[in-house]
């Protein structure tokens, strides 16, 4: 299994902060690598590995659609749908591919 590395505890860390300010800096700081196709993919897939519920986005989507965390979280599970590891389409399993595919299924169905 894939470790988790620091950028991508320090992004979930962020999401998953209860004040506004600083998960609204972690909602920023994660689209701004999710932009990067490399670097978002790879970030993308630990994320979804290491929380495989998503709960951080979950428990931020239940801070409200009125909270000014709303459209940059909406932007966020956007792009990691729009990015080709958060593409529901995937051409071969191998076990090379797997646990990407695990991934992308999983970020689907919990979000």
């Amino acid at each position: 299994m894939e470790l988790v590395d620091e950028q991508t505890q320090t992004l979930a860390a962020g999401i998953a902060s209860r004040d506004a300010d600083e998960l609204l800096h972690g909602l920023q700081e994660m689209l701004k690598v999710m932009a990067d196709p490399q670097q978002g993919g790879r970030v993308l897939r630990q994320y979804v590995l290491a929380s495989p519920k998503c709960v951080e986005l979950l428990t931020a989507w239940e801070g409200g659609s009125g909270a000014p965390t709303a459209v940059p979280l909406m932007l966020l599970i956007s792009e990691m749908l729009r990015h080709p590891m958060g593409k529901g389409e995937v051409k071969s399993i191998d076990g090379a591919n797997n646990t990407d595919t695990k991934a992308i299924v999983i970020l689907q169905v919990h979000i």
